[in-house]
């Protein structure tokens, strides 16, 4: 264990002793002062990572009951809440597109029509890892997207290749682009769904996939240009020129591709049934009669659709249902697991009364603008994300968001939101998100490069995030 996840191990367990040992403070019950105590160990243990993520997520399954704070079926319940069977959903829909290659195609499909000028081809690369980082995982669009960026600079640039500015942007670019385009949707990133999850838990209030479109999209749609302009107006600019080498590669790939299969046909069509369901499940709901129909059982049932309908092959491996379960397995259940256990740390914060001490504790916060506030939050968690994972850090943090924005006479929605899409743009650290870390092992850039764009890129974010929130809390 390294001496990081060691002191994080010590300091976790001291916390949590230490608020045992403690009496409760005035206006807050023994057992709120214990939820304290397990709140800051897992927080620690989500920051620092003794022990993996998910594995923290257990703790209230086991330490809940044991201080008689909870019984096993009131903490256990959060586990399998909508919010959760939605991702579990939205993962096994990802996998399916996976699986055929038609992510791969609609992005080879984009990038042939960026043009020739290499200024564009950045741009290009940025818009398609950020297209399918609304619907698969950033990891995944990444390391999908990466080697043909590689492929694309190095045969563009020859043996002038190396670190040149153009081959940094596409390679920093692509990482951006993963990282922006998760904000987008509710199933974009994991931290989106722990914050509506959280949501529904503590307050009741339901964000629907339109509703976090609403938000996302308008900070994706700025960040995305505005990134491309730091990297290559900024802190990495090259001579613009024409090349029609890009769209020779490119090409290249799409006939490796074949033609398209029966299979992937019949996927496009799911899935866009899926996702129109998402948007208009307002309509659906009334014009059918449906009050129950919700996100969850739409892709839930998108889902079965995907084991049932044949994909049409005939002979080989892919022979069957367009789904099957080899390839769902596939998902990370850990994350569903790491979901569980921040809704049931969440649920017992509101049952013990924490969340309305915290409130009272932070009345003072109220005589802040919500403007500053919410800047002060937003920038907080901007930069914190850089030293700790996002899924991490808006899972630690949304327990005081909570009790922040009650305090400030706001809606814990804005908040809660501001606090998840924070959590996503951590573009300084390699080791913030997973699409950075890939970036920096291609060995095109050294860390204070990628921290001098990330830097204005974070500031930039801070503000977008917090005019695009603030506006929405005002206009709601």
């Amino acid at each position: 264990m390294s001496s990081i996840k060691l002191t994080g191990l010590f300091l976790g367990l001291l916390l949590f002793s230490t608020v045992l040992l403690l009496p409760p403070p005035d206006g807050l019950s023994a057992d709120g002062w214990k939820t304290i105590g397990v709140a800051m160990l897992m927080a620690t243990f989500w920051v620092f990572e003794p022990i993996p993520i998910p594995a923290t997520s257990l703790l209230p399954l086991i330490i809940f009951p044991l201080l008689d704070v909870a019984d096993l079926k009131t903490v256990a319940v959060p586990y399998s809440h909508p919010v959760i069977m939605l991702l579990l959903g939205g993962f096994i829909i990802a996998t399916s597109l996976e699986k055929w290659n038609l992510h791969r195609r609609v992005a080879m499909w984009i990038l042939l029509r960026v043009g020739h000028n290499l200024s564009h081809v950045v741009a290009g690369f940025m818009f398609v890892t950020a297209l399918l980082s609304m619907w698969i995982s950033n990891t995944a669009s990444t390391l999908m997207i990466m080697p043909i960026a590689l492929t694309v600079g190095r045969a563009v640039l020859g043996g002038e290749a190396g670190r040149h500015p153009f081959l940094v942007c596409l390679v920093i670019g692509v990482a951006y682009g993963a990282n922006i385009g998760g904000i987008a949707t509710l199933i974009g990133t994991p931290s989106n769904v722990i914050a509506a999850g959280y949501l529904s838990e503590a307050y009741g209030q339901t964000v629907t996939f339109l509703q976090w479109a609403m938000f996302g999209v308008p900070v994706a749609l700025l960040l995305l240009p505005a990134g491309w302009l730091v990297l290559t107006k900024i802190t990495f600019r090259f001579d613009v020129k024409e090349t029609s080498v890009v769209s020779s590669i490119i090409y290249d790939e799409m006939t490796a591709l074949g033609k398209v299969t029966t299979s992937e046909k019949r996927l496009v069509v799911i899935f866009l049934m899926i996702a129109g369901c998402w948007i208009l499940r307002p309509l659906l709901s009334e014009i059918l009669g449906l009050p129950n129909l919700n996100d969850t059982v739409i892709a839930l049932s998108g889902v079965l659709v995907l084991f049932l309908v044949p994909s049409g092959n005939t002979s080989g491996g892919n022979a069957g249902a367009i789904l099957d379960w080899e390839t769902a397995r596939k998902i990370p259940w850990g994350m569903l697991i790491l979901f569980g256990g921040g809704l049931s740390l969440a649920a017992i914060v509101a049952d013990t009364g924490v969340s309305d001490w915290l409130s009272s504790q932070l009345r003072g916060t109220g005589q802040i603008s919500l403007v500053l506030l919410m800047a002060l939050v937003v920038g907080s968690i901007v930069f914190l994300t850089e030293f700790t994972s996002n899924v991490g850090t808006i899972t630690a943090a949304l327990p005081v968001l909570g009790p922040v924005a009650e305090a400030s006479g706001a809606d814990p929605l804005f908040f809660a939101v501001a606090g998840a899409v924070a959590s996503s743009c951590a573009f300084m650290m390699p080791v913030a998100t997973a699409p950075n870390a890939i970036a920096f092992s291609t060995q095109m850039f050294s860390i204070p490069e990628m921290m001098r764009a990330g830097l204005i890129l974070n500031i930039i974010a801070t503000i977008v995030i917090t005019a695009v929130i603030y506006v929405a809390a005002v206009c709601w």
